[in-house]
């Protein structure tokens, strides 16, 4: 018998994992990945009485592993917050599953705590842009603008550190950065004690985001489509400012292209004032998936992208 826990290695991900580790400690093995290696159960050959933990991933692309690994008798817990159309049906399979609109895997995770950790939930809900909720629970804490600030800035920089096309884009590995949260109880101590890793991530944040905000773009009718290059500063700044663009304007349509050598990887963010969700244009194509709000595709090929421009702008007209 073996235990898993399994997670994104964006904030959502290590936080979810972070806020049930503090209640539930655990030391078991660690998967997870860059944000967009999302088919994390596919590096485990599940067994009989394996017990498994999976943080904010999809189900949908999971779904044949998961099902292998509940044929071999492992126990799975699921908490996430992404589509799913899949989800079996098992008595060892037990899931935490949200599609409300501003709720986050940590926010599942919280609920199922009763708010024990909520701090920590709040940083997950920054780094994946839901800033009104984090705002509103944090306000609810009696948290100062200060306090909620500094978070804001963690939950940034801890998603910021997921992006990349492998573990050598990235500043720090997922699993390391979670190894350093992991013995904080609260984000407030994190940031007074690890001032080197925080100062460094939210200085290369910046130098990145300078330069994204400096590449070309161009609106055609509702849709802004922002075009980065194949380089490590872009690929680690990719998914954030896909979120910071929408921040800016958010009565369009957001598309971020990131070029590679023979395809694209995809960042879309849906207008506030629109109802279609993001993540069902995104699955129109091969590897897209995602939520209401922000979806992406892992590799879109060239000839496929007047395809993706002409669905965004014929669904957020």
């Amino acid at each position: 018998m073996a235990e898993y826990d399994i997670f994104n290695g964006d904030a959502d991900g290590i936080c979810a994992l972070h806020q049930l580790r503090l209640s539930e400690p655990s030391d078991r093995n660690l998967i997870t990945g860059v944000k967009r290696d999302i088919k994390l159960l596919n590096k485990v050959m599940f067994a009989q009485n394996d017990i498994v933990s999976v943080f904010d991933i999809s189900i949908d692309s999971n779904i044949k592993a998961l099902k292998n690994g509940l044929k071999n008798g492992a126990l799975f817990e699921w908490f996430d917050h992404h589509s799913s159309l899949s989800a079996p049906d098992h008595p060892n399979f037990r899931t935490y599953l949200t599609s409300e609109q501003g709720v986050c895997s940590s926010l599942m995770v919280d609920k199922y705590l009763k708010g024990r950790y909520r701090s920590w939930a709040l940083v997950a809900c920054y780094g994946d842009n839901f800033q009104a909720k984090a705002q509103s629970l944090g306000t609810a804490m009696g948290l100062s603008a200060n306090k909620l600030e500094a978070i804001r800035v963690l939950g940034e920089i801890i998603n910021y550190n997921s992006y990349g096309e492998s573990i050598e884009d990235l500043y720090i590995a997922p699993e390391d950065l979670y190894r350093q949260i992991q013995n904080y109880c609260n984000p407030f101590d994190f940031l007074a004690s690890e001032k080197k890793i925080v100062t460094s991530l939210r200085n290369q944040m910046q130098e990145d985001f300078q330069r994204g905000l400096d590449a070309s773009s161009e609106r055609i009718k509702n849709l802004v489509i922002t075009r980065l290059p194949n380089k490590k500063w872009a690929r680690r700044i990719s998914g954030l400012l896909a979120n910071r663009l929408i921040e800016k304007d958010n009565k369009s349509a957001q598309l971020v292209l990131l070029k590679r050598d023979h395809d694209y990887t995809v960042s879309i963010r849906k207008p506030t004032n629109h109802i279609f969700p993001a993540s069902e244009i995104a699955r129109k194509f091969p590897s897209g998936g995602g939520r209401f709000e922000a979806a992406g595709i892992n590799s879109l090929r060239c000839h496929d992208i007047q395809k993706l421009i002409d669905e965004i702008i014929y669904h957020y007209k």
